[in-house]
């Protein structure tokens, strides 16, 4: 056996192919979309997803889609939400449970010997939710509770003001509940909401991990065979134009912050862009990182916070740059003109060869650690929703890799113009 040399770091080498395992799309006999990935771990182990074309933009009131999701596993037509804790527990399985703006999910990671009796639980979750009413009232309190906590603080309101601001008030994307909104909802709401998404004709299912032939046949019977739901129409998503204030700057008072909040942006090119990953290059050289210019200026030079960062938000279809940071009130306006600052200095000088390609190996290898094991199926995922070729990853890699310091110039050029920003600050008057 070779002796480990551990006076000696490992080389570091460049990414410049990710040997992802194949995927093989199906549609089964129920017009479910069946999506099976090559082993992507050694374990005998598998997780399933079950995608379901809903989402935020299509729930008729805040909250809604949300808590549909949610209450699937609280309740069966045959189980309490403790029975089915513990037949999940006993068999070492576990569910997650996500909503999205455009979609909702549900994931399943389980043994490949307990996949009969997991995979009954899961069956049962997804198609005879009872969405019982004690433990509704007490999830919808639980949240209340802690909405009414995450409210007072300034991040919160700055940030909920930043995007009615930037995307206007009607938008779906900045249509955020209230303390009424938790109130209001009703169990009847969620059976709604699950009667005309959550069927087999607007699903989409995941197998990953190292599923078994066995495994595979029982997923395909249980969910691929027969029609389950009510409805069986497929929902399309209808687009929501951006209406930004015509504010350049807003200020909300927050009488007894101990910071202020400040976010700083402006819409964006989508993400279905040809510059939309040289851009993601140029925001994370800027303030994606813990060494990025924004956190070496303003946190370490300046030190005018604690952290702060830069970001692309990404929805259907529209993107926000978004800067982001918390500070004493006397630091925001010089905290706002250095994150200026080193905008223009973006668009004015080239970036450093050395600098660019540390953000460069930073962001590939965020991305291939993201997206191993059990968590590659996420990619595919993120494909569907987002209306991508399964082998967007390796393009993202390719653009990645092909950014020069002239793309980064051109880039801040062109998309990163400090007068068409908006700045939110919440917290004391400065």
């Amino acid at each position: 056996m070779k002796k480990l040399d551990r006076k000696t770091s490992p080389s570091i080498k460049p990414i410049v192919y990710l040997d992802l395992p194949k995927i093989n799309r199906m549609v089964m006999p129920n017009k479910s979309k069946f999506a099976l990935l090559g082993n992507t771990v050694q374990e005998d182990v598998f997780r399933l997803d079950i995608l379901v074309n809903g989402g935020q933009w299509r729930q008729e009131m805040p909250l809604q889609s949300a808590f549909t999701n949610k209450m699937l596993g609280e309740g069966t037509q045959r189980k309490s939400s403790v029975e089915i804790s513990e037949s999940l527990d006993r068999y070492g399985a576990w569910l997650a449970y996500n909503s999205g703006v455009s979609s909702n999910s549900i994931h399943l990671f389980s043994l490949n010997k307990y996949a009969k009796e997991t995979l009954d639980v899961l069956n049962e979750i997804v198609k005879e939710p009872a969405f019982p009413l004690s433990e509704f009232q007490v999830m919808v309190e639980n949240a209340r509770q802690k909405y009414i906590v995450n409210s007072r603080k300034v991040d919160s309101i700055s940030r909920v003001a930043f995007s009615k601001m930037v995307l206007g008030e009607s938008h779906p994307c900045s249509k955020y509940a209230s303390s009424e909104d938790y109130t209001r909802l009703q169990t009847s709401n969620l059976r709604d909401f699950y009667t005309r998404y959550y069927h087999s004709q607007n699903t989409s299912l995941y197998l990953s991990g190292n599923p078994n032939l066995k495994v595979r046949s029982l997923v395909e019977n249980l969910f691929g065979e027969k029609f389950w739901g009510v409805d069986s129409t497929t929902v399309q998503m209808i687009p929501v134009p951006p209406v930004p204030s015509n504010e350049k700057e807003l200020f909300i008072e927050v009488a007894d912050a101990v910071q202020n909040s400040v976010h700083i942006g402006c819409l964006t090119i989508r993400q279905n862009h040809l510059d939309f990953t040289k851009l993601s290059v140029l925001v994370t050289l800027l303030g994606g990182y813990f060494g990025s210019r924004l956190m070496s200026n303003i946190r370490e030079d300046k030190g005018y916070t604690y952290g702060i960062g830069s970001s692309l938000v990404t929805y259907p279809y529209e993107s926000l740059f978004v800067v982001s940071t918390q500070c004493d009130a006397k630091y925001v306006r010089p905290l706002i003109q250095e994150v200026y600052n080193e905008i223009e200095n973006l668009r004015d000088n080239l970036v450093s060869q050395e600098e660019l390609d540390m953000v460069k190996s930073y962001m590939l290898g965020e991305l291939t650690r993201r997206y191993e094991g059990l968590g590659l199926s996420d990619a595919f995922i993120f494909a569907e929703v987002s209306g991508f070729e399964d082998d967007f990853m390796q393009k993202q890699v390719d653009s990645i890799r092909s950014t020069t310091i002239y793309d980064i110039q051109q880039m801040a050029k062109k998309y990163l113009q400090t007068e068409k920003m908006k700045v939110v600050i919440a917290g004391k008057k400065v």
